[in-house]
């Protein structure tokens, strides 16, 4: 969280997408599924600007998963 923060206002897209992605995958191995799909959509985000659609459409999944849906 705060370091992707940092490297944001440092303008550092990568370095925040590497730090990003290590929260995102220990957030997963601990079964935090709120802050993981926080942290999903964060990190989408920025792959976006990094122009990395394809891996943003992954962490779309995991920011709001299909057995959310509504009926």
């Amino acid at each position: 969280g705060w370091l992707a923060e940092i490297e944001l206002l440092a303008d550092d897209l990568p370095a925040a997408a590497a730090h990003l992605k290590t929260a995102c995958d220990a957030l997963e191995e601990i079964g935090a599924v709120g802050a993981l799909a926080t942290e999903a959509a964060r990190l989408g985000r920025i792959l976006c600007r990094l122009g990395k659609f394809d891996e943003a459409e992954a962490l779309a999944e995991k920011a709001c998963p299909a057995e959310r849906t509504v009926l």
